[in-house]
């Protein structure tokens, strides 16, 4: 037997079972474009069935792979509601479900995007198994299952190529929407390909009556019984027949087929089996605790197990959730939301958990319950909205708001649930404000993942204006830029005309500012801040915006403080809290490369605790930063504290890298060399490739953990970086192990720009006396 299509097991498209004669006759493929909404180029047919091909694809935008469905031609009203169901699902984003990434029309053609999930087909090997080895996998689809009911959305499709098992044991359930989309009847399963869904559709689906949880129930229950007895239940081999057999009598009972099972397993895979859907289990949760549950899988821990005091208090429930509060706070606010939503009561617990967990804003891991930062965000969104549709020109104005007064992080969830409501009553003109609105939010947060929602939302729009368009393009330029594409952020660029709005002509501006920042040439950069003076001539905003980037160039040029006299002029020209608070941690980290430890330390701590008042988390762990470095950088005593380092991290790699190295530098003055170099290797991991401190976090690796062969190459690195600080200290720490009069000399060229003054105190990692010194 050859073996399976790599590419059709990654999808779950092999192991069905089925053999020509159920295949139900040639169905004909959908016609494929070049590229499906212009950004996903079809690589690979996967697999056709009934509703529509799987194409591997690889989207342009996001320069990664997916799986795409064309799905054949559908009525108006189904396409709709299977646009419904889909939206549902990227709203909740249920654990164990596969992501759904996009979906629209091209043509005539309606296409989903899908994450290309790892896995084989339920359940992963071929049957008869025990129950014992087979329980394992049930609870888990179960729960699954139960999160996806509770969230108010049916499947409809499931069969073992739609569930997926992994190699540790974990499942992932594909393929929702389009059986939501296209009723699954005797009419338009004869004929057109349905056989692997015609195997595993409820008798209520055949005959095309109302559906509920109970036929997803009776799939599972189909499914239970083949891989325990090694063959389903009705073994005809034409389409018609197993239809007729399904719709009119019950499947034999499972102890006949298979009598090792527990009696008490085959009554329920025989209850799920009744052609009556009144005789099966209620609920997935009814039938996982049939088959053995103790706890309902939605809840975790029971009321009276909750590690709480009684009476209860906001502080108590922060037992209740994983961290990190450093930065994040999120046992805090988890625990304060909670708290307003429950009333205190383990009742009212037991019921917002169960909302959460069902909802996919919480999951429970290792007896904890995690809830990061933006499912806080989005639940504090529901409640401002009291839990009812808010007008949306109401919807749209707070959202301005938000993001006017710098709010960008709370704009964002309000945006999404906006943008819900506004596809559900089709209000187009509100919903293209709002995507605008989310693009504007996105982009200030300076995060390229936060761009990734926003170019999804923008790219499923029914009916894309112009406008909406150009918007889109600023997105995909940033998107490119701050992922380090040059050549692309340029083209894209290049054909972005101004805006007449100012929010986006700004950020058109401040997108061409990162690209030229991007090319690392200081002249260049230098001439295109002169040329945006008439820009930026008589508006505070610009001027503001100017002005720090004037201060990030003179940082760029080693002339501190000059730049942090450029953030303390922007951040008087701020017309936001958000704003000024940036500009102020520029400030300060400009005074601390300045060597002005005492400014810089209190300019720090001011911004610490506003930024912690205000939930910027970003800026509170830079501020923080700026004070540990000080410390360091005076030789201040200190611990290694690695808590930092994994709250920092998800904030970003990139910050995650900025405390691992700080730390691994005080692991490495205390001698705790292995601790010191698994520190560093973080570091360089959280930097990247392009960074030039990676170097700087390889080197100090190095010095921790000598390997033989590495120093050629780590020398050329340091050699070519163009900070100078960061070469000498990356020069000197090789020297240190291996000492060399070449990289000693190279080392004392570059030291140069800093004053003879400054060359005892601490830089990053060593001094440049250090660096200049040799073996220690």
């Amino acid at each position: 037997m050859p073996d399976p299509d790599p590419a059709r097991q990654a999808l779950g498209l092999d192991g069905l079972g089925l053999d020509a004669t159920m295949s139900g006759g040639a169905v004909a493929p959908v016609d494929v474009p070049a590229e499906i909404a212009g950004r996903y180029t079809p690589t690979a047919l996967i697999g056709s069935g009934g509703y529509g091909d799987v194409w591997r694809a690889h989207d342009r935008a996001l320069d990664r792979d997916v799986a795409v469905k064309l799905v054949r031609a559908m009525a108006p009203h189904q396409v709709l509601k299977a646009r419904r169901e889909v939206t549902a699902l990227r709203w909740a984003q249920l654990p164990g479900v596969a992501r759904l990434l996009d979906e629209g029309r091209d043509g005539s053609v309606w296409f989903i995007v899908m994450e290309l999930v790892c896995g084989t087909p339920f359940p992963g090997v071929r049957g008869p198994l025990s129950w014992a080895s087979l329980q394992p996998l049930v609870h888990g689809l179960l729960r699954v299952l139960a999160s996806v009911h509770a969230a108010g959305i049916l499947h409809l499709d499931l069969k073992p190529g739609n569930v997926l098992v992994a190699e540790d044991g974990t499942l992932t359930l594909l393929d929702f929407g389009v059986s939501a989309g296209e009723g699954v009847s005797v009419d338009n399963l004869l004929g057109v390909g349905q056989g692997a869904t015609a195997l595993y559709a409820a008798p209520e689906q055949l005959r095309d009556l109302p559906c509920d949880e109970r036929a997803d129930l009776y799939a599972i229950g189909l499914m239970m019984f083949e891989a325990l007895a090694g063959r389903p239940p009705q073994q005809s081999t034409q389409v018609a027949e197993l239809v007729m057999e399904r719709m009119s009598t019950t499947a034999p009972p499972l102890h006949q087929v298979a009598p090792a099972v527990p009696a008490a397993v085959a009554a329920v895979v025989d209850a799920a089996l009744h052609r009556i859907p009144g005789r099966r289990p209620t609920s997935a949760v009814e039938m996982w605790q049939a088959l053995g549950g103790d706890v309902p899988p939605l809840v975790g821990p029971t009321a009276r197990d909750l590690p709480l005091t009684a009476p209860i208090t906001e502080v108590s429930l922060q037992a209740l959730f994983a961290g990190p509060d450093l930065f994040l706070h999120l046992r805090q606010d988890a625990a304060s939301v909670l708290w307003a939503e429950s009333g205190g009561t383990h009742e009212g617990v037991q019921r917002v958990l169960r909302q959460w967990l069902a909802q996919g804003h919480a999951h429970w891991d290792d007896g904890l319950l995690v809830v990061n930062r933006h499912a806080l965000d989005r639940l504090g969104a529901a409640r401002m909205k009291g839990g009812r549709p808010r007008d949306l020109p109401e919807e749209v104005a707070l959202g301005a708001d938000l993001i006017r007064t710098g709010r960008h992080r709370a704009a964002r969830p309000l945006v999404e649930l906006g943008l819900v409501e506004a596809r559900e009553l089709q209000d187009v003109d509100n919903e293209h404000a709002l995507l605008e609105l989310g693009a504007i939010s996105a982009l200030a947060l300076e995060s390229r993942a936060a761009l990734e929602p926003v170019l999804y939302e923008l790219g499923r729009t029914a009916e894309p204006t112009a406008h909406l368009m150009k918007v889109e393009q600023l997105v995909r330029a940033a998107h490119a830029v701050r992922g380090g594409n040059a050549v692309q952020g340029r083209a894209l660029l290049d054909a972005l005309a101004p805006f007449a709005n100012e929010r986006l002509e700004q950020w058109r501006v401040t997108i061409e500012h990162e690209w030229v920042k991007l090319t690392r040439d200081l002249a260049a950069w230098e001439d295109s801040l002169d040329a945006l003076e008439p820009w930026a001539d008589g508006l505070p905003a610009r001027r503001a915006k100017l002005l720090s980037w004037r201060g990030s160039l003179r940082y760029a040029q080693s002339r501190y403080a000059e730049a942090a006299e450029r953030y303390a002029e922007s951040a008087r020209l701020r017309n936001s809290t958000s704003e000024m608070l940036a500009a102020h941690i520029n400030e300060a980290g400009a005074l601390l490369a300045a060597h002005r430890f005492a400014a810089a330390v209190l300019l720090a701590e001011d911004c610490r605790g506003r930024a912690a008042l205000g939930r910027e988390a970003r800026y509170e762990a830079l501020a923080t930063w700026i004070a540990r470095t000080a410390d360091y950088q005076q030789r201040r005593p200190q611990r290694v504290r690695e808590e930092l380092v994994e709250a920092a991290a998800h904030l970003s790699a990139y910050t995650g890298g900025m405390f691992a190295l700080r730390e691994a530098a005080i692991a490495w003055r205390l001698g705790e060399l292995p601790r010191a170099a698994a520190l560093a290797r973080q570091a360089a991991q959280g930097f990247g490739e392009r960074a030039a401190a990676t170097v700087l976090a390889d080197a100090l690796g190095f010095a921790c953990e000598p390997r033989r062969g590495a120093v050629g190459a780590l020398e050329a690195r340091a050699l070519a970086c163009r900070v100078p600080d960061l070469s000498v200290q990356s020069l000197g720490l090789l020297n240190s192990v291996r000492f060399s009069a070449r990289r000693q000399r190279a080392a004392r060229r570059r030291a140069a720009a800093r004053p003879r003054t400054e060359w005892d105190t601490r830089l990053d990692v060593i001094s440049i006396h250090e660096a200049l010194s040799g073996p220690s």
